[in-house]
């Protein structure tokens, strides 16, 4: 969880906030468009984004193939854990939790559309 003087310093920053949103929404743009699994332009914006690093080549492959599979369906918390845990052999709460909402990400760029501008536009 994210401390109050932590978020603070992070939406003081209209910059690397704007940036950050950014990278977020192509993500996001992107995600129902192309094969997760095989595009590796995709792979690494996410990895970047999401903090995804030290691993190995097998684990992303089979990260980005139930990403695919699971993207339009939706997942359970309990599903990606097992599923994580069969892969690496133990359990991946970080790697989860970015797996398990996929399905309602995208409606985060609705209200990054609207912050963008907002936040270029607004005087400091």
């Amino acid at each position: 969880m994210v401390s109050i003087q932590t978020a603070e310093q992070i939406l003081s920053d209209r910059e690397k906030l704007i940036i950050g949103m950014k990278k977020y929404k192509r993500i996001m743009d992107s995600l129902y468009w192309t094969d997760v699994s095989t595009d590796k332009d995709f792979q690494r914006a996410f990895n970047d984004f999401f903090v995804m690093r030290s691993r190995k080549s097998q684990y992303y492959e089979r990260f980005y193939l139930f990403l695919e599979q699971k993207k339009d369906k939706g997942v359970t918390f309990e599903e990606t854990l097992d599923y994580l845990k069969e892969t690496e052999g133990q359990l991946e709460l970080s790697f989860s939790s970015k797996l398990i909402h996929v399905d309602k990400l995208s409606s985060n760029c609705l209200m990054i559309n609207t912050l963008i501008p907002a936040l270029q536009t607004r005087k400091r």
